[in-house]
């Protein structure tokens, strides 16, 4: 049998712990920006001037299609559910198009 434990917290508790946790994820972020510029020297010295220019241009072309991609899926998944539920459109209006994109 399974038990499921439930523990009252107070809002201010839990707003500390927020706090608290939203600082470590932003340490944990800094501690490997860290690492990874520090192999970045390594790295760039490891790869030719040719194969570092296609990497960029590879990179450039990723970048384009992630923000292409991303420029029609938000109105899409704000437009489609609308589109089934009757219910979510008089509950929950289409967004203003400049905050979709």
């Amino acid at each position: 049998m399974r038990r499921s434990y439930s523990i009252d917290v107070s809002p201010a508790v839990q707003l500390q712990a927020r706090a608290v946790w939203n600082l470590v994820v932003f340490a944990i972020n800094g501690v490997l920006f860290l690492l990874i510029g520090l192999q970045l020297r390594a790295l760039a010295s490891d790869i030719s001037a040719e194969a570092r220019l296609r990497l960029i241009e590879k990179g450039a072309v990723l970048s384009l299609l992630i923000i292409a991609v991303r420029l029609v899926w938000i109105p899409l998944a704000a437009w489609v559910p609308r589109l089934l539920s009757s219910s979510l459109r008089k509950r929950d209006p289409m967004p203003d198009s400049r905050a979709l994109f």
